[in-house]
C-alpha cells in the first residue's frame, strides 16, 4: 500500500477548548522535531485539561485519483516528571475544523501517558479513517491536520506538558492501476493476430495462383477475379 509522510505541519496554533485550564505557549515550536517545544502555560494538576494544540498545512500531494485508506498520527512529547500527563483527546482536522465527531485517537489507544523523555506516540493505523470520509484534495489542503489535548494525571504534584513535534502519514490505494484493462488488451492482441494470419494466408494463395498463371496464361482471367488484400 503506497503512503506519503510522515509530514510535519507548517502551522501550529493554540485553539481554544471549552473548559480547558491552560493554553499552549509557543505552539509554533511543535512544527518540527528539534527539541524546541510547545509547552503549557501552567503546570498541570490532576484532571486539568489543555487547549487544543492544532497542527495543519502538512504539504501532502497525493494524486487526485487515489483512494485514502488510513491516517496515522504521531506526537512527540515529554513529561519530565514521567507518568503524570495523559494524551486525553486527539482529533483530525478537516477543512480547518477540529472534527470531534470523528474518532478520538487518544481514547482508542487507551489515553497513553506522555513519556519522561521525547518519544513519538502513535495513534491509529494504516487502515483507519477516524470515522470520517476523505478525498485526496482534503488531505492535500492546508486545512488538514490534527489537534491534541493533554490532561494532568497526578493527584499529588503538578506536571509539565511539552510537545516537540507532530507528524502525519497517509496511506492510500493508487488509482492509476489497470485493473480489468489487461484482459481487454489481451483480447485486442488476439484479434489482431488472427487478422494478420488471415491476410498472410490470402497473400500466399494469391502468389501461388499468380505463379501458376505465369506458367499457364490461360488462367490469367481467374487471377484478376481474386480480390487483392
Amino acid at each position: 500500500m503506497p503512503s506519503e509522510g510522515p509530514n510535519f505541519p507548517n502551522t501550529v496554533i493554540n485553539a481554544t477548548r471549552a473548559g480547558s485550564d491552560s493554553v499552549w505557549n509557543n505552539p509554533g515550536d511543535a512544527s518540527s522535531s528539534n527539541n524546541v517545544r510547545a509547552v503549557t502555560a501552567f503546570l498541570m494538576d490532576d484532571g486539568e485539561l489543555t487547549d487544543y494544540l492544532k497542527a495543519t498545512d502538512l504539504g501532502f500531494s497525493i494524486d487526485g485519483s487515489a483512494t485514502i485508506d488510513g491516517v496515522v498520527v504521531e506526537v512527540e512529547g515529554r513529561n519530565p516528571q514521567a507518568g503524570g500527563v495523559l494524551y486525553e483527546e486527539l482529533f483530525l482536522v478537516k477543512d480547518g475544523t477540529i472534527r470531534t465527531d470523528g474518532t478520538n485517537g487518544a481514547a482508542k489507544e487507551g489515553f497513553p501517558s506522555m513519556p519522561g523523555a521525547d518519544e513519538f506516540t502513535s495513534f491509529n493505523d494504516s487502515t483507519s479513517l477516524w470515522n470520517l470520509t476523505w478525498t485526496p484534495a482534503q488531505i492535500n489542503a492546508t486545512g488538514f491536520g490534527v489537534a491534541v489535548v493533554c490532561q494532568g494525571d497526578n493527584s499529588t504534584d503538578s506536571e509539565d506538558c511539552e510537545i516537540d513535534s507532530l507528524r502525519i502519514t497517509v496511506h492510500y490505494s493508487d488509482g492509476t492501476g489497470g485493473g480489468g484493462g489487461g484482459s481487454s488488451n489481451h483480447n485486442t492482441i488476439e484479434y489482431d493476430k488472427a487478422s494478420s494470419l488471415k491476410v498472410s494466408s490470402e497473400r500466399r494463395m494469391f502468389k501461388v495462383l499468380e505463379k501458376a498463371a505465369t506458367n499457364n496464361p490461360q488462367s490469367f482471367d481467374r487471377i484478376n477475379s481474386i480480390e487483392r488484400v
